[in-house]
């Protein structure tokens, strides 16, 4: 009897055991399923979020709504035809931890929109509110960077402007006065042609692999290069232009013709001369007719034409970063030659996007060191407490309370390419500028302090360093949870 007993009190223990056990996978398991089911739904529910939210700036910059572009100038706006919106959120995760949870989760998503009302708004040099515009949102953070930035070269009808990538060119255009021929020199820009001979045979593009041979038996081949019209097949595939560099990796090699002939891009000259604007010269004739006659354009190379209605080899490389800029006014003689360009510089706004994994260090955007801090002042606690056993008035068991008082900082880095005054003021006399040195919150309201971002009176701030360019966005994220367990006895 006594063995039998003790083999019942053993199954027992065993039963229960494995209840335990199976129990605690069981709450494991429907925990797990917990968890994931609210970061999906969360996913999910910041993904329209950041639609809804691109679509709301791209909306209210195009109706002059902007609050900060109000700012400079109240009137419609380019600026976010297309938006762009970049969202962090640092949540509270679901856990079985013993005071609540403390895991922060951080929700990432990007979204973009149009509101097509100003896609053709032409822009003019010097308006910054139409310069285009990322948004950046971090924990309910505001930070707005331009795309681009406003450039200008002057007296480039002059022989001393030329520089390595941007040679002078004789005879850039010229005018035949009946007796003599008179011709003026310009500076050469240079533009990208796409290689689309490849998918369309007919093709018209300018591309082309190998140099014409004239009157030659066979004749040249389709798209070839006429040294007398523009570059040479070198000249095309001198990627950094740069006759300078060794004659082995001077140009993209011809050997095999393949490589050439895949290759997706070369270079294309365009001459500083815009034919629309040379003026006119009169002069007399045999038997008092009056001849017209006016500066044009040689068979070598193209010219830049800007009018109300027509654009033509408007994106060329301008400042020699062998990047094409956007040329929105030229200026010249009366022969046609140019001598003042202003342009748009997308390599020239807070952030640079042409960047790549080949560019020079440092790279810009949201770098990969993340630090948190939680927030330890007077008025900073996690309160537990237990109630009385039993409250005879409320007729309540109170079980126990938790209240939570916690701020947590967390900090993330991000690089920017350019110090435009955006973040902190240059001082200048612009509209959107702040004093120098001081937080521009006519643009970026929510950047607190500039420089000695880890001095005692900056250390808890977002802060940019314009030395450095790296803004430290410090969100401060309260945590105001708690719970009270109590067990009625009476209705």
């Amino acid at each position: 009897m006594e063995e039998k007993r003790k083999n019942f009190l053993c199954v027992r223990g065993q039963t229960a055991t494995e209840l335990a056990i199976f129990g605690a996978i069981l709450i494991f398991v429907v925990g797990l399923l917990v968890r994931q089911a609210y970061n999906a739904n969360s996913v999910q529910n910041y993904s329209l979020r950041a639609m809804r939210m691109a679509l709301s700036e791209s909306f209210k910059t195009s109706n002059a709504k902007d609050p900060l572009l109000s700012k400079i100038r109240n009137e419609n706006s380019a600026a976010r035809n297309y938006a762009s919106i970049f969202l962090i959120e640092d949540r509270l995760a679901p856990s079985a931890e013993k005071f609540g949870p403390t895991t922060r989760t951080p929700f990432v998503l990007n979204a973009a929109g149009s509101h097509s009302q100003n896609f053709f708004l032409p822009i003019e040099y010097g308006e910054d509110h139409n310069l285009p515009r990322f948004d950046l949102f971090v924990n309910g953070q505001h930070f707005v960077f331009t795309l681009a930035g406003f450039g200008k070269r002057e007296n480039l009808d002059k022989k001393e402007s030329a520089t390595l990538r941007h040679p002078w060119r004789e005879k850039c255009a010229c005018i035949d006065r009946g007796t003599s021929k008179e011709c003026r020199g310009c500076i050469t820009f240079y533009t990208v042609v796409a290689n689309t001979t490849k998918t369309d045979a007919k093709s018209k593009s300018d591309y082309c692999v190998v140099d014409c041979i004239l009157n030659s038996s066979p004749p040249s081949p389709a798209h070839c290069c006429d040294p007398k019209k523009n570059l040479t097949a070198d000249q095309r595939f001198d990627l950094d232009r740069d006759p300078y560099t060794p004659l082995s990796h001077q140009f993209v090699p011809g050997s095999p013709a393949a490589l050439r002939e895949n290759f997706t891009w070369q270079w294309y000259a365009i001459l500083g001369f815009s034919p629309e604007r040379a003026k006119q010269e009169v002069s007399m004739g045999s038997g008092g007719t009056p001849l017209y006659r006016k500066y044009e354009l040689g068979e070598y190379g193209e010219g830049i034409t800007i009018t109300k209605d027509t654009r033509k080899n408007n994106e060329v490389d301008v400042d020699g970063d062998l990047k094409e800029e956007v040329i929105l006014e030229l200026y010249t003689d009366k022969t046609g030659i140019i001598n003042k360009i202003e342009y748009m510089d997308s390599q020239e706004g807070d952030l640079d996007m042409s960047r790549d994994s080949l560019s020079p260090p440092p790279q810009t955007g949201l770098l990969d060191d993340l630090q948190m801090y939680s927030y330890t002042r007077e008025g900073t606690y996690l309160l537990l407490q237990e109630g009385k056993l039993y409250d005879p008035q409320s007729k309540e068991f109170v079980r126990s309370t938790q209240k939570r008082d916690r701020v947590d900082i967390i900090q993330r880095t991000f690089q920017l390419s350019n110090d435009t005054g955006h973040l902190c003021g240059n001082g200048t006399a612009e509209p959107w500028d702040a004093p120098l040195g001081a937080p521009n919150d006519k643009q970026n309201p929510d950047v607190e302090a500039c420089n000695n971002c880890f001095s005692n009176a900056n250390i808890d701030k977002t802060c940019f360093e314009e030395d450095s360019k790296i803004l430290y966005i410090r969100s401060r994220v309260q945590d105001l949870s708690g719970r009270k367990w109590i067990t009625k006895t009476a209705p």
